[in-house]
């Protein structure tokens, strides 16, 4: 079951470059989690779940917190600079812990590739001098291992990059918020 959401707009004037963006779209989706009859029945029979949860999370971006609903607009469409009022959260595919899992795993999958095409050649005695043991080494160490290596630079140029960003910033800014008038939309 999809519950009510509601639209809301922001902008923000870039602490970088300092020029304002357009209004950029986000929602807040009322939080659900009804599994059986009498959740959605108790869900449907509370108008005020919504609300509470709405004002909840209004006070919670007043505070300065901030979450995936202004994703959209992390980044300066002017100068490309994330915003320093976003921070960078464990759910984004680009944080550093995510990346040194996915790297190996994605080396992995391209040396079982290799291994399908070694084998499929050594049936057809294409490839008689090569060991069985090299391919298996490629496969399964040279490749997890440069994916992490890889990883780990991908990381140290992000680090380096945010450092040097937020020296850039001269100003601290927030966003403008819209909130539209309360107006949730049922899906």
């Amino acid at each position: 079951m999809k519950g009510a959401k509601h639209e809301f707009k922001y902008r923000y004037v870039c602490e970088k470059c300092g020029k304002q963006t357009n209004w950029i779209e986000a929602e807040f989706q009322e939080e659900t989690s009804a599994n059986n009859l009498e959740e959605v029945i108790h869900s449907i029979v509370d108008k005020n779940k919504f609300k509470k949860q709405l004002q909840k999370f209004k006070e919670k971006v007043d505070g300065g917190g901030y979450d995936y609903h202004f994703q959209g607009g992390a980044m300066c469409p002017f100068c490309g600079v994330r915003q320093s009022w976003l921070p960078i959260t464990s759910q984004s595919i680009y944080s550093p812990w995510k990346r040194i899992v996915i790297y190996p795993c994605l080396n992995i999958f391209y040396g079982l590739i290799i291994l399908i095409i070694y084998f499929v050649c050594r049936a057809n005695y294409m490839l008689e001098n090569i060991d069985d043991n090299t391919v298996l080494i490629i496969a399964f160490g040279v490749l997890p291992a440069t994916g992490l290596l890889l990883a780990i630079r991908r990381n140290i140029i992000n680090a380096k990059l945010d450092k040097k960003q937020e020296s850039e910033i001269t100003v601290k800014n927030k966003p403008e918020i819209d909130w539209n008038e309360y107006q949730p939309q049922a899906e």
